[in-house]
C-alpha cells in the first residue's frame, strides 16, 4: 500500500504528541489514525522533538491535512496538505527552483529546464522564482503533487548555503536536508520520476568552501528516497579544472561580477 512520510522537527517533547491525517476542512478534533512519534499507536518511552515514519495513505483522491498535534489532544503544532492523485501521471516536466531554473536572465528557449523538456519531449511547468529557498519548494510541494507530473526534478540550495555562510546560520544545513527530505517523499509518491540536482558550481571562495557538506548530505537524502541525484556542482568544478579561468568564467552571466547565475552556455552545459 502507499505511504507518505511525515518528517517532524523541534517539536515541544512530549511523549504523547501525535499525528493524524484527515481531509482538508474536517473538524478540529477529527482524526483517521493516531501516530506518536516513534511512527506506532504506542507512546515513546521517551520524549521525542524530531522524527520520520510512514503513515498509511488515504485510499481516496482528495486534499488531505497531515496534522502534528500536542500531548495527546488537538492543539496544533503544525500543518502540512497532501494530495492524493489517482496515480497515473500526465506527460509533463515539472521543474522547481531559484533563478537558475527561472527565466529571469536567460531567454526561454536556453534555460537549462527548456533543454531538457525537448530532449524528453515533454511540456514544461515551473514554479520556480529568483530568490527562493528549499523552504519555498516545500510550501509549492501541494501544487507540485496535484499535478501528478511524469518527471519532478528539484534544484534548489543556492541561497540556503550562501545565508548559511553570510548570515552565520549555523543549524541551516540541518534544516536544509529536513527540507529536502519532505520534498524526495512527497513527490516520489506524486511524481512518475524524481530527480534533485545539486545548485551549480560557484566561484564565490566562501561559499565553495562549504559546498561539499551540502552536496554529500543531499546525495544521502537521495538515496534515502531512491530518487535520481545529479551531482551539477562536481562537474562543474571538474570542468573548472581543465579549463582555462576566463574561459570557465563564462558559463556565468556577469564574470566579473555574478559567480553564481547561469549564462546561455552555462545552461547549455
Amino acid at each position: 500500500s502507499t505511504t507518505i512520510t511525515v518528517t517532524v522537527t523541534n517539536g515541544p517533547g512530549s511523549v504523547f504528541d501525535w499525528v493524524t491525517i484527515v481531509p482538508v476542512g474536517s473538524a478540529d478534533d477529527a482524526y483517521t489514525g493516531i501516530w506518536f512519534l516513534n511512527g506506532t499507536s504506542i507512546p515513546p518511552s521517551t520524549p521525542l522533538t524530531s522524527a520520520g515514519f510512514p503513515i498509511p495513505a488515504p485510499g481516496t483522491v482528495g486534499t488531505y491535512e497531515v496534522r502534528w498535534l500536542a500531548s495527546g489532544y488537538y492543539e496544533r503544532i503544525a500543518t502540512a496538505s497532501v494530495v492524493i492523485g489517482n496515480g497515473t501521471p500526465q506527460a509533463l516536466l515539472l521543474v522547481n527552483g531559484d533563478s537558475n531554473t527561472a527565466n529571469d536572465y536567460v531567454s526561454g528557449g536556453e534555460n537549462w529546464a527548456a533543454r531538457v523538456a525537448v530532449g524528453l519531449g515533454l511540456p514544461l511547468e515551473s514554479p520556480a522564482v529568483s530568490g527562493k529557498y528549499s523552504d519555498g519548494v516545500v510550501l509549492d510541494l501541494p501544487l507540485m503533487q496535484s499535478r501528478q507530473a511524469s518527471v519532478c526534478v528539484v534544484m534548489i540550495g543556492g541561497n540556503d548555503i550562501a545565508a548559511a555562510v553570510y548570515y552565520g546560520l549555523q543549524q541551516e544545513l540541518a534544516e536544509y536536508l529536513a527540507r529536502m527530505r519532505t520534498i524526495a517523499s512527497t513527490l516520489r509518491s506524486a511524481c512518475g520520476r524524481v530527480c534533485l540536482v545539486t545548485p551549480p558550481f560557484t566561484l564565490d571562495a566562501l561559499v565553495a568552501a562549504r559546498f561539499g557538506a551540502w552536496v554529500d548530505g543531499l546525495r544521502e537524502v537521495a538515496t534515502e528516497y531512491n530518487v535520481r541525484f545529479i551531482d551539477l556542482y562536481s562537474h562543474m568544478r571538474s570542468v573548472a579544472a581543465v579549463q582555462p579561468s576566463a574561459t570557465f568564467q563564462q558559463l556565468y552571466l556577469v564574470p566579473a561580477v555574478d559567480h553564481y547565475h547561469l549564462s546561455a552556455s552555462g545552461h547549455a552545459l
